[in-house]
């Protein structure tokens, strides 16, 4: 028999997606199994669990968030909708005071537990285990056990909507957990142009802001979702063309990490974000995706989208801002943001923090803004060094280091010097000669290694702890 869950109507929340046909990869059997956000949990007759009678009225609700079909590889995944109640009913015998860090490996329970403790009116995050060892004691509920089903009869649902958190990738050091109000995602959803009909492939893991983003947005706008972090490149490559998918989510890091020769004609619309989309990553992508419009975007964790690019972008520029994004830059040519979907507040956080000035926010980023509004980016403030007294941005040597040799991954890291205050650390894939040969204008080089296998981050992506780890003590 099938079940639902009322939630109260005209209310701006997350609650379970409605309508998914639920199936693996790459085998991709159908296992039907309904569920509907901010209403509805809606279990499939065809289930093996009696659930009760169902209360017909899921069907003409109104959701905000997604009714469409997650597909991923592994497990039994019959067990969609009694799983959500599991989780939420676990996290309501938990104190209250506390958000729930949700740690667990297989993306269904992870999603199921994310969305059946949200039904709770209490905030939770997808992380991972190193999320979860960075965090300060006391932070969290730490859910790391799966557990089986419940029958969602005895599931309570909150009148009311919960934050939510999401983590930063951790690129240059500890992950920072960010509260959220959702409403701040549900702005975007109508905006990015997903339909019923698109298969959506996401590359990075759920405990990362921008996979999780993109996994949820799909579900409300009714789209299939592919989650395809457990995969190789490879793999990956194949899921998307095998599955005929039409959108991408992903970083430039996971793009250049996909390769592969044979194109992917299905995807019509590649949307780019995380890092710098350079023209050799741009070539590479149009070979790969030959009918796809690619949208590159920049933004944090903390602002969601700030700007967006299309065909008409000047190479070099992020783009013009965001619909519904104001933007200035101040005195010291730091980026401010203002917009609909920025942050509540930090639960935790290592290294560079957002801050707030009259409404607008800055996470850092220097840049600036031409006549036409776009905007173009300069380097982030914690990746400005000082080197013989003068200011060098990493990512500014990493970039031209890459438009010399062609190079697909490179990164620059400050190594100590006692001289010059800093010298330069390179790691690349590839030739680490071609570095020599072509960057004798550029600012110290200390040192240049070369790695067969690029360090990336859950989030996809480059991991600069493990990048700067290479290193051995400066020279003398």
């Amino acid at each position: 028999m099938s079940s639902c869950l009322a939630v109260p109507m005209g209310l701006a929340r997350f609650a379970p997606p409605a309508n998914p046909r639920l199936r693996t990869v790459p085998n991709d059997p159908s296992l039907p199994v309904k569920r509907n956000f901010r209403g509805a949990l809606v279990i499939d007759p065809s289930q093996q669990h009696d659930t009760g009678p169902a209360q017909g009225s899921w069907r003409r609700q109104r959701f905000d968030w997604a009714r469409g079909t997650v597909h991923r590889s592994g497990a039994e995944l019959r067990q969609a909708g009694p799983l959500m109640s599991a989780y939420g009913q676990a996290a309501a015998q938990l104190p209250r005071g506390l958000p729930v860090l949700i740690n667990l490996a297989d993306p269904l329970h992870a999603l199921a537990a994310f969305y059946g403790i949200l039904a709770q009116g209490r905030p939770c995050g997808i992380g991972d285990d190193r999320i979860a060892a960075s965090a300060p004691p006391g932070t969290f509920h730490v859910l790391d056990t799966q557990l089986p089903p419940h029958d969602p009869r005895d599931m309570p649902v909150s009148p009311q909507p919960s934050l939510f958190i999401t983590f930063t990738g951790g690129t240059t050091g500890t992950p920072k957990a960010i509260l959220r109000d959702q409403s701040s995602w549900l702005y975007s959803f109508a905006r990015q142009g997903i339909v019923p009909n698109d298969r959506v492939a996401v590359l990075g893991a759920l405990s990362h802001s921008l996979a999780l983003y993109a996994t949820v947005e799909a579900l409300h706008q009714m789209a299939d979702v592919y989650l395809l972090s457990g995969l190789r490149p490879r793999a990956q490559l194949d899921a998307i063309r095998g599955h005929d998918v039409t959108v991408l989510y992903a970083t430039p890091t996971q793009l250049k990490l996909l390769g592969g020769s044979a194109s992917c004609p299905a995807v019509t619309r590649l949307f780019v974000g995380g890092g710098a989309f350079d023209a050799s990553a741009r070539t590479q992508a149009e070979a790969l995706f030959p009918n796809a419009r690619i949208v590159v975007f920049y933004g944090t964790s903390e602002t969601s989208f700030i700007t967006v690019s299309d065909a008409k972008t000047p190479a070099g520029s992020v783009g013009k801002a965001y619909p519904g994004v104001t933007l200035k830059i101040d005195s010291d040519g730091l980026i401010l943001a203002h917009s609909p979907m920025i942050f509540k507040d930090y639960l935790f956080s290592g290294g560079t923090m957002a801050h707030r000035r009259g409404g607008f926010v800055s996470v850092g980023d220097r840049g600036r803004i031409d006549d036409n509004g776009f905007v173009w980016l300069t380097g982030r403030a914690d990746r400005i060094v000082s080197i013989s007294d003068q200011s060098v941005s990493l990512d500014d040597v990493a970039r031209q280091i890459t438009e010399r040799t062609g190079l697909d991954h490179v990164a620059a890291i400050a190594l100590p010097d006692a001289k010059r205050g800093h010298a330069i650390g390179i790691v690349v894939c590839g030739d680490p000669d071609l570095v020599w040969r072509n960057t004798s204008d550029l600012p110290k080089i200390r040192q240049v290694i070369a790695v067969q296998n690029w360090p990336v981050l859950a989030s996809g992506k480059t991991d600069y702890p493990a990048i700067a780890a290479l290193f051995a003590e400066p020279e003398p």
